[in-house]
This record gives structure tokens, sequence and C-alpha cells, in this order.
């Protein structure tokens, strides 16, 4: 992941490098690019000083859909919300 160094998360945000949907499944079947796959994991880059969640920089993660904003830092695009908006983590 990339290092951002002017952007620290404030209280319980988290900001977050989207990862892209699967291209295709686990057994090699290719995935149509029409099918609307829905983007909702992510990588975390950093966090703000209050999260209490058991999360750590690099780690993968499950998000709601709808509870990050994109945002651009240093021309990197990058997800940033609140840390109820975790579901779980990838393992």
């Amino acid at each position: 992941l990339p290092k951002i160094m002017r952007f620290i998360p404030l209280q319980d945000f988290v900001l977050l490098k989207e990862l892209k949907p699967e291209e295709k499944t686990e057994s090699g079947i290719v995935l149509p690019e029409e099918i609307d796959r829905e983007r909702n994991q992510g990588a975390v880059v950093s966090k703000g000083e209050t999260c209490e969640l058991p999360v750590e920089v690099s780690d993968k993660v499950l998000v709601r859909s709808y509870g990050f904003d994109e945002v651009e830092i240093e021309g990197e695009k990058y997800l940033i919300g609140k840390e109820e908006n975790i579901i779980g983590k990838l393992a």
C-alpha cells in the first residue's frame, strides 16, 4: 500500500484503498464486465486515534456500500468513512 504523508484521519474515521472487484472466480471462471459487482472491499491505509476496531494498516476489510466517501489524496483515490461502517476483516 502507498504511504500517505499528508493525511491522518481524525477521531474514528478510517482511510481505505479500494480493492477492485474480482474479475474471475477461484475456479477460473471469468466474470463478464456487465455484471454490477459492488465495490465493498478495501485495505486499511490509516485510522483515527479513537478507532476502537481491531484493524491494522494493510488489513483487508468488508464495508457497507454506502458508508464511505471517495476522496483524492496526492493524486490517488481512497475511501474514507466512520469505523462503524466496517463490517469485518477478510482473512
